[in-house]
């Protein structure tokens, strides 16, 4: 499997995937292994691409795919072709897989995605930043973990960690100064020595906390 691109390299508006309604997608190889037909899920999508989770990864001579995206629940479908970027498998014995649209989505399409609440608009700047926090699970009786923020947006920040942490994980976040924030895990991925994990804020009030430790701290 190829190293997946850097992730602050996004030339079009991305978003950002419910995690709960999900989205199924049907992925039939249109090379290499012509016609085989696997199952994934959507995680996160922009106007020219998309990134995938399946428990079974394609050929690896697999090249180009067709996918069909579903969620009839809310009367919604799209088929179209892309290219495989990368994958890579992840802390939880997933793989993700990097895709490019051959066309760019119309922007009616993602409208009704939006419309229906199957994807939210990720307007927020992101920032880098350092500033190292303490972790706690809301739902689980796991010890606390040390962490590092290591960029921020008005709608969540990055963690890197010891230990993997899983998409949907409700976490208590302690920052210096007695400041704390509940977040929400929308996405995870390993890396050589850490892990990483997308997540978002659950209150203004989180979002203002990590803010005012992050300028604290400067």
């Amino acid at each position: 499997m190829t190293p997946p691109l850097n992730p602050q390299r996004r030339e079009r508006n991305r978003f950002t995937v419910d995690l709960i309604t999900k989205i199924p997608v049907r992925i039939t190889c249109i090379d290499g292994a012509v016609g085989s037909r696997h199952s994934g899920t959507l995680t996160d999508l922009s106007v020219d691409g998309c990134q995938l989770q399946l428990a079974i990864p394609l050929p690896q001579e697999v090249q180009n795919v067709t996918l069909l995206m579903e969620q009839t629940a809310m009367a919604f479908s799209m088929e179209t072709v892309a290219e495989i970027c990368w994958g890579r498998q992840t802390s939880y014995g997933q793989i993700s897989y990097g895709l490019k649209f051959h066309r760019s989505i119309p922007e009616d399409v993602l409208d009704q995605m939006i419309q229906r609440g199957l994807v939210s608009r990720r307007d927020n700047a992101r920032c880098p930043i350092q500033l190292k926090g303490r972790l706690r699970m809301q739902l689980a009786s796991n010890p606390p973990q040390d962490t590092e923020i290591t960029d921020l947006s008005d709608g969540g920040v990055r963690l890197r960690t010891s230990q993997p942490l899983a998409a949907g994980e409700r976490l208590l976040l302690e920052l210096p100064g007695s400041l704390r924030a509940m977040l929400r895990v929308v996405w995870s991925m390993e890396s050589e020595a850490y892990h990483f994990a997308g997540c978002a804020f659950l209150t203004n009030a989180s979002r203002d906390a990590v803010q005012s430790a992050a300028s604290q701290s400067a």
